[in-house]
């Protein structure tokens, strides 16, 4: 991988970064709001709202410590490495999955291996 790939690369992760750490701010911003005046059709919307918002924000939070490996590779020289067979991860793939650990071979047979 090159020094402008490495480049772009890397403002893709830190905009990814940027945008899960508002994901997460806005889930862990949200207030309380007043139960008493809700009827129940209210009250059940509200819970399967927030359930839903704290999902957003696991998975948000999953991925961006996905990302900040991703970054701390980037910065060690080891990003676009497979983990497993330390082949190149082609360039396409990354642009699909910015954080991915193995080249597509190596995660298909992980993927195998654990079915």
């Amino acid at each position: 991988m090159d020094e402008r790939d490495q480049k772009r690369f890397e403002r893709r992760l830190l905009g990814l970064r940027d945008e899960l750490n508002r994901l997460i701010r806005a889930e862990n911003g949200e207030v309380e709001s007043g139960r008493d005046s809700m009827d129940e059709v209210d009250q059940a919307t509200e819970l399967i709202e927030r359930e839903f918002g704290s999902l957003i924000a696991t998975n948000a939070r999953a991925s961006l410590e996905k990302v900040n490996a991703a970054l701390e590779r980037l910065a060690s020289g080891e990003y676009g490495k497979c983990q497993e067979c330390g082949v190149d991860i082609p360039v396409k793939r990354l642009e699909a999955l910015p954080f991915a650990l193995y080249c597509v071979n190596c995660q298909q047979a992980l993927e195998e291996d654990s079915q």
